[in-house]
């Protein structure tokens, strides 16, 4: 046993060094909110207050963005820094609660998955977290405990808002009667805290949605997702054999609403199936901790006792389950995580360090991009988001001709394969702007710098990139890998 967690870690480990360089592209749309404020004393997507725009979903994510901005420290190191002491005080407290949890819990780490969303720069692995910690909660029934982590949970994902009918219920719940006065009790302190949050953002933005919710929601059902992410609540078997009925039905309750709306939503950059993980990693979390308890382990071994070789099959633990599900959900495509920020680097970060030059040198006022997230982020001036996440007026209304004149752009870096960016170039072409040249994020991914007048630096840019980028996700990882992970923290 020893061994094999000794191997499972050091798998983990492994993950840590390939993966902890993958910082995604919209992270920085999060962060973008810390800056303007900091720099310009303006909380939106934009250092203007002209469209107000909620364009990130992790509130807590985008005020921790603060930090960074105000003394000087950069956000991608800082966030990697809050990454390792989240899953390294996660491990800790969790080990500590529950020792027999060693081996499982380093099974979790082993699934690549967990690295790239550890690091990814957006809140997904906290929102795991505290996800499992409000299982735990409504489980054990901490009522307190089960008041702060909520509250936590409204102010990193909305999917979360489910929860300010759904805690008080089940934590009403008992064997006996249901506790009419804990149940309006603990809704009121929720609904207090929701309702402060729900008000400063309607004062900021005018809205109380983020603006994910123009965009990505309202869809058609797909039914290969649905059927898929329904496939996860396998994991919760254990929690029926052990009679755990109010943490199942409460498992239950928010995960069938959130698998639907998941199955109807726009889900772009769903990296390492990220969204499947939402669920994935709480429900796999849980069992761990059920698991880790040897009177749990015995109660299913007597639950299973008329299969040959019980003691295998328990030993074995039902997160394998889980490991099962991970690997074949999350496996694909792992060489192109280790190789997608370094790519960006060389991409949209380059453009924006131009764009933040010709800003400088009073060529640049307003910029549009596909991408929302580095590119604007280095430029530091409003950008025209052409697939309408960063401009609310945008996903309401569309990026009309208006619009565009209303931002004044002045320079644009723009896919060609996308539909949205179809009236943004159409308006280029009509105001003498040309597409002088390609750059390269992969051999199979580009978008094109449009000015009125040709620069060097553009072309270089362009040139340089090709270089860098023209390769395929397996041979750029062969170069690549060897590379220190946190060379790539700026």
């Amino acid at each position: 046993m020893k061994i094999l967690k000794g191997a499972l870690w050091f798998l983990a480990l492994v993950n840590v060094w390939i993966f902890s360089r993958f910082t995604v592209d919209d992270s920085f749309i999060t962060w973008r909110y810390g800056y303007n404020l900091v720099n310009h004393g303006i909380w939106n997507y934009n250092p203007s207050t002209f469209d107000p725009t909620q364009a990130y979903t992790n509130p807590i994510y985008a005020v921790l963005s603060i930090i960074p901005a105000l003394l000087g420290i950069n956000v991608v190191l800082f966030f990697k820094v809050v990454s390792l002491l989240l899953g390294a005080a996660f491990i800790y407290v969790l080990v500590r609660k529950r020792p027999d949890s060693q081996v499982w819990l380093a099974l979790f780490f082993a699934v690549p998955a967990t690295a790239i969303h550890l690091f990814s720069g957006l809140e997904t692995f906290l929102y795991v977290v505290l996800m499992f910690a409000v299982f735990v909660a409504v489980m054990e029934r901490r009522v307190k405990m089960a008041l702060i982590v909520t509250s936590l949970l409204f102010l990193t994902r909305p999917e979360s808002w489910l929860l300010l009918g759904l805690v008080p219920l089940f934590l009403a719940i008992s064997r006996n009667r249901f506790d009419w006065r804990l149940a309006l009790k603990t809704f009121g302190v929720l609904a207090a805290v929701l309702g402060v949050y729900f008000a400063v953002t309607y004062g900021l933005f005018g809205e109380i949605l983020p603006n994910t919710f123009y965009v990505k929601s309202g869809k058609e059902l797909v039914t290969w997702r649905f059927s898929a992410l329904l496939w996860e609540l396998a994991l919760l078997i254990p929690l029926a054999l052990l009679r755990h009925w109010r943490v199942l039905g409460f498992a239950l309750a928010f995960a069938l609403p959130v698998i639907y709306d998941y199955s109807t939503a726009n889900l772009a950059m769903d990296f390492a199936s990220r969204y499947a993980f939402h669920l994935y990693a709480p429900f796999a979390l849980l069992v761990i901790y059920i698991y880790s308890d040897r009177a749990n382990r015995l109660k299913l071994r007597e639950q299973l006792k008329f299969i040959p070789g019980v003691r295998v099959v328990v030993a074995a633990g039902f997160v394998a389950i889980s490991i099962g599900f991970s690997y074949a959900a999350f496996a694909s495509d792992l060489v192109g995580y280790e190789s997608y920020y370094p790519r960006l680097l060389a991409s949209h970060g380059a453009v924006g360090n131009y764009a933040a030059t010709l800003k400088a040198e009073g060529k640049l006022h307003a910029m549009a991009m596909s991408d929302a997230g580095i590119g604007p982020y280095r430029a530091d001036v409003s950008n025209l988001d052409a697939l309408r996440l960063g401009t609310h007026l945008g996903a309401t209304e569309g990026v009309s001709a208006k619009l565009i004149e209303d931002y004044g752009v002045d320079f644009a870096a723009i896919t060609g394969t996308n539909s949205n960016t179809g009236p943004l170039k159409f308006y280029l072409i009509q105001h003498g702007f040309t597409g002088f040249c390609t750059v390269y994020m992969k051999p199979d991914y580009t978008f094109t710098i449009w000015q009125k007048t040709e620069d060097e630096r553009a072309s270089q840019i362009c040139e340089t990139s090709k270089k860098v980028n023209d390769f395929d996700d397996l041979a750029f990882f062969q170069k690549d890998v060897t590379t220190a992970p946190w060379s790539y923290w700026h």
